[in-house]
């Protein structure tokens, strides 16, 4: 009887035991150790492969994004071609040079500034952050025209329509166009308000030329450094500018000034002359037309020029006015 009891009670402990050797045991929580593996060999690709600053991300890319501007006048350059260096990715400058070139995979790049009429700029070394906007400005030098001559420095042609128009507007230089805002390509056609807003953006037509003409120099102002601005401002009333008009001609000029020398020279340019250099047609007559050009010559020598006899601009209809300038010695 002992016996059998002894025996009832071995045959359980010996069964758990036979099927606990055999691997039989109760399944741990958690991966089995080959998944473990496979999820740690991941682990280490993702962040070996990261790395690499050419690849694009899930998440948000960056955005390189700035403004152009003239690097002597300072303005804005519209019609800019922005371009990552051997990507595709590229924008262009709008009205006020600015530019935005979105979704731009993290990594370093070279970004590159071109527009006819300027010198190609290219910045390099430049980190795409994702999420962030990466700020890339350009100054640009206005390119070395290869023909000697005379370099007219900003004319700025402003219309004033009675009704809102749409017109054509050439230059016909004895030269060559360097530059011009808004882009000339063959001529600008373009819409104007009565108030004078071009396109609904601009307040003038700019240019700049290189001119193989000689202008005949026999009358104007002696100026000097101290009494320039209110001179000069006298001289811009007198002929008939408004005030915008010579806000613009003052914001510009006096800085062009090279005062190393006592004395400036203020040559009024003949408009028969200004019309024979850099011939003007617009597809619509302007009734009131004023195309004041000056020559300005530094000196030494206090010279003694003969003031020019003008009579006051009058604005009558559809008016025009065009004012532009020449440093000697400018090439």
């Amino acid at each position: 009887m002992l016996k059998k009891y002894l025996w009832g009670a071995i045959v359980p402990v010996l069964a758990i035991f036979i099927l606990s050797g055999s691997g039989a045991r109760p399944k741990k929580e958690g991966l089995p150790k080959q998944n473990a593996d496979t999820v740690k060999y991941q682990s280490i690709m993702i962040k070996q492969t990261s790395k690499d600053t050419s690849i694009t991300f899930a998440g948000p890319n960056g955005r390189i994004a700035g403004i152009v501007v003239d690097l002597e006048t300072k303005e804005p350059i519209p019609g800019v071609n922005i371009t990552i260096v051997g990507t595709n990715f590229n924008a262009e400058t709008d009205s006020a040079g600015k530019y935005t070139i979105v979704n731009v995979p993290v990594g370093t790049y070279s970004v590159e500034a071109q527009k006819k009429g300027y010198q190609s700029q290219r910045i390099t070394g430049l980190k795409s952050i994702m999420s962030f906007r990466t700020p890339v400005n350009f100054r640009l030098r206005s390119s070395v025209i290869e023909m000697e001559g005379t370099v007219v420095k900003k004319p700025n042609i402003y219309l004033y329509p009675t009704k809102k128009e749409t017109l054509t507007v050439k230059i016909h230089t004895k030269g060559k166009i360097t530059t011009s805002i808004p882009e000339y390509n063959t001529g600008w056609n373009i819409v104007v308000a009565p108030g004078g807003k071009i396109n609904d953006t601009y307040d003038y037509l700019f240019y700049e030329a290189k001119v193989d003409y000689n202008f005949t120099l026999d009358a104007g102002w002696v100026l000097q450094s101290s009494d320039f601005d209110r001179r000069m401002n006298e001289i811009l009333v007198n002929i008939g500018l408004n005030d915008k008009e010579r806000a613009d001609f003052m914001d510009y000029w006096p800085k062009r000034m090279d005062w190393k020398k006592k004395y400036c020279a203020a040559y009024y340019l003949k408009r028969n002359e200004i019309d024979q250099a850099i011939p003007l047609t617009i597809s619509k007559t302007p009734e009131s037309l004023l195309r004041l050009f000056f020559k300005f010559v530094p000196t030494d020598t206090l010279v003694t020029v003969p003031e020019p006899k003008i009579e006051k601009f009058k604005r009558i209809g559809f008016t025009v006015v065009e004012w532009g300038g020449i440093l000697e010695n400018e090439k």
